[in-house]
């Protein structure tokens, strides 16, 4: 994996791990039913998982000329 690659992995994930971490105490959210049915470790893999998936989904896509950022991930997020 090339650095930029890594650098990129790495910024999804952290945001990913943030979602995760400010949903995760929310019932019916798919981090609170790893959470409680998997613990510590179902919501590693969880982040890892959904990292990913949007790391394949939008690999080749230029951020802020084809779509924004933010806006994809928000929407990556909710469609979870």
């Amino acid at each position: 994996m090339r650095y930029i690659e890594l650098e990129d992995y790495l910024e999804v994930h952290f945001d990913i791990v943030r979602h995760i971490t400010e949903t995760e105490d929310t019932d019916g959210t798919p981090a609170n039913e790893v959470s409680e049915t998997q613990g510590f470790g179902g919501l590693y893999q969880l982040a890892k998982e959904w990292t990913d998936e949007f790391q394949s989904k939008y690999k080749d896509t230029i951020w802020g000329q084809e779509l924004d950022y933010s806006e994809t991930l928000e929407e990556f997020l909710t469609s979870k």
